[in-house]
């Protein structure tokens, strides 16, 4: 167990690198120390990622001719302003998605604990969450593990 009050920080037994962990670490974890603070590494990237990055070029694609078409249309005819409006909706659901797919390939989360403080942050790309908590406002930390299977038996953590 960690505790985040002492002044000094806690010693945490890490495996040396040919010993195998108490608990199992998935490839997109590492944990380590740095500085004199416990540091806990998460990479987003999973490969189902790729497929929603390609659905995404897809749909920007056929939006990005759609509004072309729309837009041609309209300031030849001079009119109609009202007609692109309808795919908006689409439009802003494109970036969402592109972005979501962007940071789901490219972003880790960063936990950090140190003397007074464990601070989550989400590196590179913005996403909500990143926040700085005092120990003193913390009373207890654990993880849930959530693991799942694929068809090769091969473990996911969530």
């Amino acid at each position: 167990m960690l505790n985040l009050r002492q002044s000094k920080p806690v010693p945490v037994h890490l495996p040396k690198p040919n010993q195998d962990p108490l608990i199992p670490i998935p490839q997109s974890h590492k944990v380590f120390r740095q500085n004199g603070n416990l540091v806990l590494l998460r990479k987003w990237f999973k490969w189902h990622h790729l497929f929603l990055l390609i659905f995404c070029v897809f749909w920007d694609a056929a939006l990005f001719f759609i509004y072309e078409t729309i837009l041609g249309d309209i300031s030849r005819s001079a009119g109609n302003w009202y007609v692109a409006f309808f795919p908006l909706l689409h439009l802003i659901v494109g970036v969402c998605l592109t972005y979501t797919a962007l940071a789901n390939l490219i972003n880790k989360t960063i936990m950090v604990a140190g003397e007074g403080y464990l601070s989550i942050t989400h590196d590179p790309m913005w996403w909500p969450g990143n926040r700085s908590y005092a120990v003193d406002n913390i009373s207890q930390f654990y993880i849930k593990e959530d693991v799942s299977y694929d068809g090769e038996n091969e473990r996911y953590y969530k």
